[in-house]
């Protein structure tokens, strides 16, 4: 029978490859944005420190923005600059309310939807 001499680097690095890698399993969070204007709408996303990402949304379109520590988003009404922190497993949307109201993000929450919060967000409660 043929002897080998396999270097241990290579063997350590099989391995790993076929034992699925012995990582901890990625772990994200999730944000889901919705247009509720009458025209398309385009605003900054920022994941985890990341630069701007633009997140276009048709009129009724949802999507979600998955990320994995911090999200903040962004968008300019005039000359008026707005940036929110977003909470991890969210929803918002994006309305102007009646007439020529500015755009503005609100947070859909259980009962009442509220302003998105422009102050960062507390950290969520993980219940394991």
């Amino acid at each position: 029978m043929p002897r080998h001499n396999w270097n241990p680097l290579i063997v350590l690095l099989l391995a790993v490859a076929t034992s699925g890698g012995g990582a901890v399993p990625a772990t994200a969070e999730v944000a889901v944005f919705s247009n509720r204007t009458r025209e398309r709408l385009t605003v900054s996303v920022l994941a985890d420190g990341t630069r701007p990402q633009p997140l276009t949304l048709a009129v009724g379109e949802s999507r979600p923005v998955f990320y994995r520590q911090a999200l903040r988003v962004r968008y300019s009404e005039g000359l008026v600059e707005h940036g929110y922190q977003v909470a991890p497993k969210s929803a918002y949307f994006f309305t102007r309310g009646q007439g020529d109201e500015p755009l503005r993000m609100e947070q859909i929450g259980f009962g009442r939807n509220k302003p998105a919060p422009s102050e960062p967000a507390p950290p969520a409660l993980r219940l394991d």
